[in-house]
């Protein structure tokens, strides 16, 4: 044992306060920014998606046709009438008030279930767990008044409602609505209606079907304000998605399909190669989309008895990498982060027990080793350490060129996929064990 170790364990009582409390400091301080961008700051730099979503809400419901009139209009239908309620009967200075006053009721609801999820029985452990939905990409996310701090504890409260056994019909409708509602930003959600599809329990409601239901009669509420159909605004709906990634691709988005792609065609030409043509063809990236999106309803569908988090947290990063993202969509990477605090907390032998899915991987089962148990749970921790240092790195790197917004991006990259890789193998390790 190295003396630095020795002064750890020795200390660690001590050190944790320090800890604990920089890292609130920091969060609260920025947060407060965040917040007062939100509000108050004029120009691009205040709350510019809110504009954009008050924007299209005023054009959808005086009956013009958003799609046409408006470029950044790249929500389906059912989206601008959920945003309705917030922003159709405001002007936009009252719109922003309520908006940030509905924020701090969602991230508050957030924090509470990443503490309760996680089964953090320390202090301490309690204290980092409830400072990760505070982290840059949440912050990022409120200053410019996006949809992500309202559909995550939307996501993560519906999946574990429709995860109770002996669920009741109006738990199941309930949970079916915030589904429903967390689908408002459904380049964000969407991947997990696998979930809602294979893994719930108890379906003798159908929740899937549900869910399909309501959000279809959402959309035909929503076309009554406009001229056109359902289906045709849809299909315009779909058409101007497709056009949004692909620039949003090349102005900021990173770390995605999307981005990937945009960056092969503007580096690539290799239309003298029949086998190699289409590497770089923007034209492929709706394809790949829908395919990666299909892998993963397999892999759930295969997986479906899993434990709950372990599925949210692939579910998440799958998400996160499947289409066009911004830097405030990373608090999708909340969920595996808590997965593999979970997951490590069950490996050690604390009191985290799955519901309605594998058991952990225990030493003693004749069919895993000591040995192996041992390193999976160093990995375990390891991840849950890095993972965390990757989610209190400051936003602003990514945006400096060169050298270190480069080296943000790898580190961020190269963390989700350590986490993908390493909930993937304890799943199938725990599934060829205890079948």
């Amino acid at each position: 044992m190295t003396s630095l170790q020795r002064l750890w364990i020795g200390h660690r009582q001590k050190f944790w306060p320090i800890i604990i409390g920089l890292l609130g400091v920091s969060c609260l301080n920025r947060l407060l920014k965040e917040f007062g961008r939100l509000i108050w700051y004029q120009g691009n730099s205040g709350a510019i998606d809110l504009k954009i979503f008050y924007e299209a809400v005023q054009l959808w419901f005086s009956g013009a046709p958003t799609y046409g009139e408006l470029p950044s209009a790249v929500y389906p239908p059912a989206s601008y009438l959920m945003l309705w309620p917030f922003l159709g009967w405001l002007t936009v200075s009252p719109a922003r008030i309520l908006w940030a006053m509905m924020t701090v009721f969602a991230l508050a609801w957030l924090v509470y279930l990443v503490i309760h999820e996680s089964k953090a029985d320390s202090w301490h452990e309690q204290a980092l767990i409830g400072l990760l939905p505070l982290f840059y990409a949440t912050r990022t996310g409120i200053g410019n008044g996006q949809l992500v701090v309202f559909v995550m504890p939307l996501l993560i409260a519906g999946v574990l409602r429709l995860r109770q056994p002996q669920r009741q019909l109006h738990q199941t409708l309930l949970a079916t609505m915030m589904i429903i509602g967390a689908l408002i930003k459904p380049n964000v959600s969407a991947p997990f209606f696998w979930i809602v599809l294979f893994a719930s329990v108890g379906k003798r409601y159908s929740p899937a079907i549900m869910v399909i239901l309501g959000y279809g009669a959402l959309t035909l509420w929503a076309a009554m304000f406009q001229d056109d159909g359902a289906i045709a605004l849809m299909q315009q709906w779909f058409n101007q998605a497709e056009v949004g990634a692909e620039f949003g691709a090349q102005a900021g988005g990173y770390a995605n399909q999307n981005s990937l792609m945009s960056l092969l065609e503007a580096s690539t030409n290799l239309d003298q190669y029949p086998l190699l043509r289409y590497v770089g063809d923007f034209e492929l990236n709706t394809p790949l989309t829908l395919l990666m999106l299909g892998a993963l309803g397999i892999w759930v569908g295969w997986y479906h008895n899993a434990e709950i988090w372990v599925l949210l947290g692939i579910c998440a990063i799958i998400a996160r990498f499947w289409t066009y993202h911004r830097i405030y969509d990373d608090i999708l990477i909340l969920l595996p982060i808590i997965a593999t605090f979970r997951t490590y907390k069950q490996l050690t032998g604390n009191s985290v027990k799955p519901s309605n899915s594998v058991s952990p991987m225990p030493s003693s089962n004749k069919s895993i080793s000591s040995l192996e148990a041992h390193w999976v749970t160093k990995m375990a921790g390891s991840l849950w350490i890095i993972a965390y240092i990757a989610a209190v790195m400051p936003a602003n790197w990514l945006e400096i060129e060169g050298v270190m917004g480069a080296a943000f991006q790898v580190f961020q990259i190269v963390t989700w996929l350590g986490l993908l890789g390493f909930l993937g193998y304890y799943t199938w390790r725990s599934r060829k064990v205890f079948m």
